[in-house]
């Protein structure tokens, strides 16, 4: 079967509704009074690599979100309500999902997530943010 672009948009959607949850699950295990760090940190890598296993290509990323276990604290890192899907675009086999993310004071982000198919179906393969210091799209940490 194969695949379109409303079936890329819809991985999207869920992969950030999960990371989403995660997120708010994190900033709350992380306060002091739940255990902090410590106490939650390699409950909360399993739970996301199941999540990745989901949704991610499987492969080392030295810089990736499970090595790291980067979180932005005070607001989760994936929010359908503040990242919205601007385009979709096919990429040779896979799909190309550009968003636009929203911040305070009038200033956004764009984003764009490399959709790989797999013997899986479809995976996310990578995350970019457009630099508008440097005019280009740069790596960033899914």
């Amino acid at each position: 079967m194969k695949n379109s672009p409303d079936d890329a948009r819809k991985l999207i959607e869920i992969f950030f509704g999960e990371m989403n949850s995660w997120g708010k699950k994190v900033i709350e295990l992380y306060k002091q009074e739940n255990g902090g760090p410590q106490k939650n940190e390699e409950a909360l890598r399993a739970e996301l690599k199941l999540i990745f296993d989901k949704f991610v290509t499987i492969r080392e990323r030295k810089q990736g979100r499970i090595s790291v276990m980067a979180v932005s604290i005070g607001a989760p890192d994936y929010d359908s309500q503040l990242e919205r899907i601007s385009e979709v675009k096919q990429n040779g086999t896979g799909f190309i999902v550009e968003t636009q993310k929203s911040y305070p004071h009038n200033y956004a982000e764009l984003y764009r997530y490399k959709i790989k198919n797999s013997d899986d179906g479809l995976r996310i393969d990578s995350k970019e943010r457009y630099s508008e210091f440097g005019g280009k799209w740069v790596a960033g940490i899914i």
